[in-house]
């Protein structure tokens, strides 16, 4: 089965990766042409609509009275021919499914079926997101067990979700969970949406727009055939291009342990082995990177799981990457070199390690039972050696690579074998990139911060004190009656002096001891969002947050904010916008290319507060 999209960096900035040197990929073999349409009686409200008519993917009988009922004849030709379109060897199994259409209309709930049919006869059933949802009493799924649909006889279904969120039940029931999440990973939007009160409408018609976008965001939402190759070859194979080097703008050296005063954002699409809770998809979306260089971010923290390097398949031969999965950061790459930005790889994880899903990242690793074996250890230096020798021609001043995120070897007796390991680690990265800066970021264990700064490795504070505030959840609601405010939190003032000095200054003091570079590598708000009883005043966050920022420029403390899109984030691109917080100003916007449409949601006013009180700003 041929899995194959377009590759969403060449789509949306082409100007940049042709000046870089990148090389769009060729037409796959196979893939059949767009037949040719006559021009639409009605103009398509939605850009989605046009985009997929600009693919073939709508009968001519379809492009008019957009808010009619469709037909399940009319589905099944839609689909069929986004299938022939994605593999055309699928059509007769599709046909053949579709034997039983009498021309009858169709409701939601029926069109979710036939999407996950759909998605099915194309071998991936996958959902690519869980979207934050919730069925009302009346619009239950199981109320739907027994919905007409001709091409799903009752039964039970399998459906792979993220991180272990698989469905097996009901067959209705998982078409619905399917068609809400699963997304296009151009439009980020699930293949079927909610109204604005939470409601489903299985039992509504479904209209022919909704059924048009529903068809070419699942066309839209396949991954990239993987390309796996051994670690040796992935060494050799940077799609940077030379002019793109060349051409940068001069960013400022880093020498004598001195670091610029960057204001930085992570990313965090790839921080696991598989797909991570809350996020739409797990690529990286340029659209992202544009909007945090047009705010004046100058820092991408790119959180890697080194296993997301073996995405979709995870061979069991931890020597082969997927090819595809280092293109995504050979982009990233070059558009901080053309736009002026420093980038970060960052270890969330060894290979084989899930890094935030349940054990592999800080706290675990300290763990006897998952501290690294010998071979874990092997194939890290190796995927690090990799990587130091792929982008060996990328200048210190644009590139760095943090080591560990989050280990706390010293508080378990472990920190010898940690820093002999980590000295063969420093020495493969060395032996290539004898000046890329080397850095190390922990929140907790002054000891190990000590074993890397000796190494001449920099040192990264992961900052979130009072924990109280920064980490609220239902339990924290409940020890304090409610959401801790800002200063005041259970009787304690708090300032961003005294987080200073009580959390910050001794890693720094490590830093300076060893004549190393220091930053603030994360801080923000990561309170449990899904709650609204978990959401702080938008005035409390505002205050925090211009307070942090302050506190950072008066001690010259370069920075990270935890990530730039989510829940408390300053940029959101669901559908849906939560700040995590009451009384957020979210402003929406959008970058539009061809015929996508990229929307999101910023708190403006949250950025403001940050970047102008910013070191720099």
């Amino acid at each position: 089965m041929k899995r194959i999209r377009g590759i969403l960096f060449a789509a949306a900035l082409p100007v940049v990766f042709a000046a870089c040197g990148t090389q769009e990929p060729p037409v796959p073999a196979g893939s059949a042409a767009p037949p040719a349409q006559t021009q639409a009686a009605e103009q398509p409200a939605h850009r989605e609509t046009a985009r997929a008519i600009s693919l073939g993917l709508v009968p001519q009988a379809l492009q008019a009275d957009y808010s009619a009922p469709v037909l399940d004849t009319e589905l099944g030709e839609l689909l069929g021919r986004m299938i022939a379109l994605r593999d055309d060897g699928a059509a007769g199994e599709w046909a053949r499914l579709c034997e039983n259409s009498t021309g009858r209309a169709v409701d939601r709930a029926g069109g979710a079926v036939y999407l996950m049919c759909a998605a099915q006869t194309l071998g991936d059933l996958r959902m690519n997101a869980l979207y934050d949802c919730y069925f009302t009493e009346g619009n239950a799924p199981w109320d739907h067990e027994t919905a007409e649909c001709p091409i799903l006889p009752p039964g039970e279904v399998s459906i792979p979700g993220p991180n272990g969120t698989d469905y097996t039940g009901d067959a209705y029931a998982g078409a619905m969970l399917f068609s809400f999440n699963r997304c296009s990973r151009l439009s980020h939007k699930p293949l079927m949406e909610f109204s604005g009160q939470w409601d489903f409408r299985s039992g509504a018609p479904f209209t022919r727009e909704e059924a048009i976008l529903a068809a070419v965001r699942l066309y839209d939402s396949f991954e990239d055939e993987p390309e796996y190759i051994t670690l040796e070859a992935a060494a050799a194979r940077s799609t940077i291009g030379r002019e793109c080097i060349d051409q940068a703008p001069a960013l400022p050296e880093l020498k004598g342990g001195a670091l610029p005063l960057w204001r930085g954002v992570g990313f965090d699409s790839k921080a696991e082995s598989d797909f991570w809770p809350g996020h739409y998809t797990r690529d990286y979306y340029p659209e992202e990177f544009r909007f945090a260089a047009e705010q004046g971010f100058d820092f991408f923290r790119m959180m890697v799981s080194f296993t997301a390097l073996q995405f979709p398949d995870y061979p069991q031969d931890r020597g082969l990457v997927n090819e595809r999965e280092l293109e995504e950061l050979d982009k990233v790459i070059a558009f901080a070199l053309e736009n002026g930005v420093h980038v970060q790889i960052s270890a969330f994880a060894m290979p084989g390690r899930a890094a935030l899903s349940g054990f592999g990242n800080g706290e675990n690793y300290n763990d006897g039972e998952f501290y690294p074996t010998g071979e874990e250890w092997e194939a890290f230096t190796a995927y690090w050696e990799m990587l130091a020798k792929r982008y060996r021609d990328i200048p210190a001043p644009y590139l760095s690579f943090e080591l560990c995120s989050e280990w706390h070897p010293g508080d378990e007796g472990r920190l010898e074998d940690f820093s002999a390991r980590m000295d063969e680690v420093t020495a493969a990265i060395r032996a290539v990139s004898p000046d890329r800066l080397l850095m190390a970021g922990f929140d907790g264990d002054l000891a190990a911060a000590e074993c890397m700064a000796q190494k001449g490795v920099a040192i990264s504070y992961h900052c979130y004190e009072p924990r109280a505030f920064t980490y609220v959840d239902l339990d924290t609601v409940e020890q304090y009656g409610g959401v801790p405010a800002w200063p005041e939190i259970g009787g304690e003032l708090w300032t961003a002096q005294r987080i200073y000095e009580q959390g910050i200054q001794p890693f720094q003091e490590v830093a300076q001891r060893y004549g190393v570079g220091f930053m603030v590598g994360e801080w923000g708000l990561c309170n449990n969002a899904y709650y609204e009883a978990c959401h702080p005043e938008e005035t409390a966050v505002m205050a925090f947050y211009s307070e942090m920022a302050q506190m950072f420029a008066r001690e010259k403390i370069p920075w990270n904010h935890f990530d730039l899109a989510g829940r408390n984030s300053f940029m959101w691109s669901g559908a849906i916008s939560g700040f995590g917080r009451r009384g957020s100003r979210a402003v929406s916007g959008a970058y539009e290319y061809d015929t996508h449409v990229f929307e999101y949601k910023a708190d403006r006013a949250l950025l403001e507060a940050v970047l102008e009180n910013a070191p720099g700003g």
